[in-house]
């Protein structure tokens, strides 16, 4: 008889065919048997496990002692640690009250104790140890408590007390499905190498620690033997009478469910035994069942014998398991009797493939002696007879044609002997069939004559065969398949056109500068307009040949544009076309980082009428099977509210940077009176990616006709003291200050008291504030002109022309182009009287009510005084100021629970001479994205004192989030205005604070599993949870899975808060409120955000 034994070790490398036994005699070969590569046999538990994902352990020794002499009162712990890190803690607990905590611990080979904790106790009490280790480290502390007694004195060297931890009960919070952490044990040999001498008296310790989630893994141990064939066998093949097929050795395999973690191939081996460890990493919080199969391969001899022991779901560290493998082996095995000494259960053994040949538990598990790898007990493999089988593929499909971010290619399989595939490689356009490529998927049972494989494309790079990232983005260049038996690679054919892979949506292309031409920016917005006619101010934007809109870049605001009429005269009533074009650019982005670019999925075009622009253009071809009809489209995500033809144009374009689509929209829009719209733009590539809008700006579209300008009061600050205020009637637009703010025309005229008669004294220019006395009136100070109209016995009378914010100019009765200083006395004038004053009421220069506001944000935290502080004593701190920094970024995700941004906030009031300055209320707003969301009242606290909120010295500064807090909740937007029948309010309102206030990141899985960090605990009810009320876009950051899942963490918000000063004595109000603006933006996202537009230059 004769070992093959060399046979084996040159079957690792190759595939070695046994022409060398070939002779004679072709059909006389050995006998064929049931096996083959196929013949794998499948050993697993009758339960699935869940790994879980702890971040920490808590374990505790409890004894109640009934009475506790006065004589001892020292406690004492002795301690051996072994590994330390100074995250982690030791307490001691009495009465549930913690007495002391040691953190700063040091690793020693030798028993220390612990400096003693002075109790002072008499009767019973109830003393707790506790050891909290954060075990989501790659090593974790391991600490030996050896013995816990009471002492007459602080300092001892060893303890007196026999067995002193036989009373303690052991308890921990790690929950994993049957496995018990080691607790109070009795050292056996093994262990003794790293407790040592035992203390005094002591025959226990407990062991605390050594568990990590940082890297859980599966192990086998395995050992093989080749079986041997007869001489007369051999004479036989040599005689010509058969010829053996290739040999293969056999291979084993682990599995966490349908999962393979690890491959190898046996080898005649042992004693001792081999050990596969694979690492389940990937596979945190997925329930699975832990697996082994093994495979016999091709032409393994009858007699050969595989062996399986100490079958480990270990949670002890790996370098653990060299350091301390007592460890490991006694206390780190999750599955139950894995040694196999406590019979078959849990486990059972599988046929793969419809192999036969396997044998039953109750026939594997045998007691084998010293054969086994550890005791005497193990699960044993026999090798009968084997017969090649070759996996043959008649037809391959393929499905769908084009894949975006999140979807999963489908590839079937049909043939025989499909059971033989090892495995399938998909090779993506920056790939090759020997590296790199990803591995596809089995999915379903599958059988001997069909198999289906899938493969979910999750972002632009995967991880590859060797676990590094590719770029999967691109026409995918081939697929191949991997023979078990002899490992042969293989090109599947057949396949048709293979599938093309984008997993990038597309990007608004955004290039506007501060400024106020609509035409000039990307997107860019250009409407056919009537310039107005007149001598404007220069900085007013609506006399230009521009399409006027608010002057912040569009990447910081939304951009808001405003259109005029093309009549220049209309009827309030008409209805009139806007003509509008609307231009914006897409890009449909390369991965970055990659060597050369990959084909991509692109654009689609369009020409033609279109119904509804909140709806993408059906572009659907005859027989494409794309995402949908409209696929590679754009849209806007509202529709206008007023009839509208639209023309729009889709072209798409190819440059080194990708795909890129110019979007044309020519609109015609009937329009009467005041209106608006407001929308984002999206797109979808051909992939069916959308475009993110949330990381985008809205665009507001307001068509404006027939200003008619009023004034809204009379003499208003003080005794005789002119000061007009005036409106269009309407309340304010957003964005328009300054050089889109509606302006106003004055004309004072000398009104005969007996006849009647007006006489034009003169006009203003063209202004944005209100009519005061120090107004130039055909040169002169309207105060001056007064005077000289009242001392001739003459009335005053005054009338106003406005201009709105898109350069629509009053017109008609009032046009000033018509009646400037020529009016005839025919048409009717409203006016306002201007009353006589009384001599010495002139106003001085000190007379004006006025106000001035100051902020500086911060970085808020709240310390609970729970275990984990950063040394702040309880209370709310400031740990960031930004001085007078007016955009600041969300605390980091990290910090979220107790850090939010808040702003301190001081007003400074002026009153007249004479008035009182104490107490002087101040009406301050806060605006949230242009929307009022909260007004108040607050006293005067000056400008001077320092803002920082911890400061003792002078008064603090209000907490805005105070302020916001103190409102009555729950007002809508109509309630916040600031008078109510007449009479002034002054109650502190806002909206909901569940409306405009956010609440931090509470989702847990979220962020438990995709960022690693506990979920905000926040309070339902009571004052508690108003801390938690922040500003900003706060709450869940985006899912690292799905990008485009709802969340928050990713929009700047803009805020404006105002402030009026107002008379105590008087009720006047400050008509010229004081403002600050400032934002809160993403760190994160900012990170995120480029600007790719080309720069473009217009000039007129």
């Amino acid at each position: 008889m004769k070992s093959r034994y060399s046979v084996v070790l040159a079957g690792l490398l190759l595939v070695l065919a046994f022409s060398a036994f070939a002779q004679e005699g072709e059909n006389e070969g050995e006998v064929e048997g049931e096996g083959g590569p196929d013949a794998k046999c499948r050993l697993t538990t009758t339960t699935p496990y869940t790994l879980p994902t702890s971040t920490v352990l808590r374990e505790t020794l409890k004894q109640t002692y009934s009475s506790v002499s006065p004589l001892t009162p020292f406690f004492g712990v002795w301690v051996k640690v072994l590994e330390w890190n100074p995250t982690d803690k030791i307490e001691v607990i009495v009465d549930s009250v913690p007495r002391m905590t040691y953190n700063a611990l040091v690793a020693s080979p030798g028993w220390q104790l612990l400096p003693a904790v002075s109790l002072s106790l008499a009767g019973s009490a109830t003393v707790e140890v506790q050891s909290t280790i954060k075990i989501n480290v790659p090593n974790p502390s391991l600490v030996l408590v050896g013995a816990i007694e009471f002492l007459d004195v602080a300092s001892v060297v060893n303890p007196t007390e026999p067995n002193s931890l036989d009373g303690f009960d052991y308890n921990s919070d790690l929950n994993i499905p049957g496995y018990t952490p080691p607790g109070i044990v009795t050292p056996d040999s093994d262990m003794m190498v790293d407790v040592g001498p035992l203390l005094p008296l002591q025959t226990q310790v407990v062991v605390m620690g050594g568990i990590t989630t940082v890297n859980p893994r599966l192990g086998i141990r395995w050992r093989y033997s080749e079986g041997v064939e007869t001489e007369g066998e051999e004479e036989g093949e040599s005689e010509g009478e058969g010829e053996p097929g290739p040999f293969m050795p056999p291979t084993l395999e682990l599995f966490w469910g349908n999962v393979m973690l690890h491959h190898t191939v046996l080898t005649v081996s042992g004693p001792p035994c081999s050990t596969v460890v694979a690492s389940l990493n990937a596979m945190a919080g997925i329930t699975a069942q832990p697996a082994v199969e093994i495979s016999w391969g091709e032409g393994a001899v009858p007699g050969s014998r595989i062996i399986l022991d100490d079958f480990s779901l270990s949670y002890a560290p790996q370098n653990y398991e060299t350091l301390y493998p007592w460890l490991h082996r006694r206390y780190g095995n999750i599955i139950m009797n894995g040694d196999f000494e406590s019979g078959t259960d849990p486990f059972v053994i599988e046929s793969v493939g419809g192999y036969t040949g396997c044998p039953d538990i109750d026939e594997a598990v045998q007691e084998i002696g010293a054969d086994a790898c550890s005791d005497t007990h193990a699960v044993v493999f026999l090798q009968e007879e084997v017969l090649p089988v070759v996996p043959v593929v008649t037809s391959c499909s393929v499905e769908p044609e084009l894949l975006g971010k999140g979807e999963t290619l489908r590839l079937t399989l049909t043939g025989t002997n499909l059971q033989d595939i090892a495995e399938v490689r998909l090779v993506p356009q920056l790939g090759d069939s020997e590296g790199p490529y990803v591995l596809m998927e089995e999915s379903g049972e599958g059988s001997t004559t069909k198999a289906e494989y899938i493969y979910r494309f999750n972002g632009p790079f995967n991880l590859d065969q060797n676990g590094a990232d590719l770029c999967t983005d691109g026409r995918i260049s081939g697929l191949y398949y991997t023979e078990l038996t002899s490992g042969t690679v293989k090109p599947l054919d057949g396949c048709g056109v293979l599938p093309l892979v984008d997993t990038i949506p597309p990007i608004l292309l955004v290039h506007s500068v501060e400024g106020t031409n609509a035409e000039a920016a990307s997107p860019s917005v250009s409407a056919y307009r009537v310039l107005p006619t007149g001598t404007f101010p220069n900085f007013w934007a609506p006399q230009y040949d521009i399409t006027p809109k608010n002057a912040a870049s569009y990447t910081r605001e939304d951009m808001r544009v405003y259109l005029k009429r093309n009549d220049y005269c209309p009827s309030e009533g008409d209805t009139e076309t806007v003509y509008l074009n609307l231009v914006a650019q897409f890009r449909d982005p390369q991965p970055e980082g990659i060597p050369t670019p990959v084909e991509q999925a692109g654009f689609k075009s369009y020409s033609g009428s279109i119904d509804n622009l909140s709806i993408y253009p059906d572009v659907s071809d005859e027989g494409e099977s794309e995402p949908s009809t409209s696929a590679g489209m754009v849209r806007w995500t509202s529709q206008p509210g007023i009839p509208t033809e639209a023309t729009f144009t889709a072209s798409p374009d190819t440059e080194a940077g990708g795909d890129t689509l110019v979007a044309d929209w020519q609109l015609q829009m009937q329009v009467n009176g005041n209106g608006a719209v407001n929308f984002k733009l999206e797109a979808t590539d051909r992939a069916g990616n959308l475009l993110d809008t949330s990381q985008y700006n809205s665009i507001y579209l307001y068509w404006l006709c027939c200003p008619r300008a009023q004034m809204d009061g009379n003499s208003t600050t003080g005794a005789g003291v002119i000061d007009l205020p005036w409106s269009l009637g309407r309340g304010p637009l957003p964005g328009v200050l300054p050089a889109c703010a509606p302006l106003a025309f004055f004309r004072v005229y000398a009104k005969n008291k007996a006849s009647g008669a007006l006489t034009l004294l003169g006009t203003t220019d063209w202004q944005a504030g209100p009519l005061r006395e120090t107004t130039l009136v055909a040169g002169r100070p309207l105060r001056s002109v007064v005077d000289e109209i009242l001392a001739g016995g003459n009335d005053i009378c005054i009338d106003i022309i406005g201009a709105d914010e898109a350069g629509n100019v009053q017109c008609r009765a009032e046009d000033v182009i018509q009646y400037e200083g020529d009016f005839s006395g025919t048409n009717p004038i409203d006016y306002i009287k201007i009353q006589t004053e009384e001599e010495g009421t002139k106003p001085r220069p000190d007379e004006a009510i006025d106000t001035a506001i100051r902020i500086n944000l911060f970085h808020e935290f709240f310390d609970d005084d729970d275990e984990t502080d950063d040394g702040y004593p309880p209370g709310v701190w400031t740990i960031r100021s930004y001085g007078a920094a007016t955009r600041v970024a969300l605390p980091p995700l990290a910090e979220a629970c107790a850090t939010r941004v808040n702003a301190g906030v001081r007003f400074r009031a002026t009153l007249p001479a004479g008035s009182s300055g104490a107490g002087v209320p101040v009406l301050w707003k806060l605006y949230q994205e242009g929307a009022l969301v909260a007004r108040g009242l607050a006293q005067e606290n000056g400008l001077e004192a320092p803002m920082d909120p911890n400061a003792v010295n002078g008064p603090t500064p209000y907490s805005l989030m105070g302020l916001l807090v103190s409102c009555n909740q729950g007002y809508s937007s109509v309630d916040l205005a600031d008078y109510e029948g007449g009479t002034f309010v002054q109650e502190s309102r806002s909206l909901d604070r569940n409306v405009y206030l956010a609440i931090p990141p509470s989702d847990a899985a979220l962020l438990l599993n995709g960022y690693g960090l506990e979920p905000c605990a926040i309070p339902s009810l009571g004052a508690d949870i108003e801390f938690f009320r922040r500003l900003g876009d706060e709450g869940n950051p985006p899912n690292p899975e799905n990008p485009n899942w709802p969340s928050e963490r990713k929009r700047e918000i803009q805020y404006t808060l105002t402030a009026q000063t107002v008379s105590p004595e008087t009720g006047q109000i400050d008509l010229t409120p004081a403002s600050v603006s400032f934002s809160i933006y993403v760190r994160e996202t900012e990170a995120e955000l480029r600007d790719e537009a080309p720069i473009r230059e217009f000039s007129r």
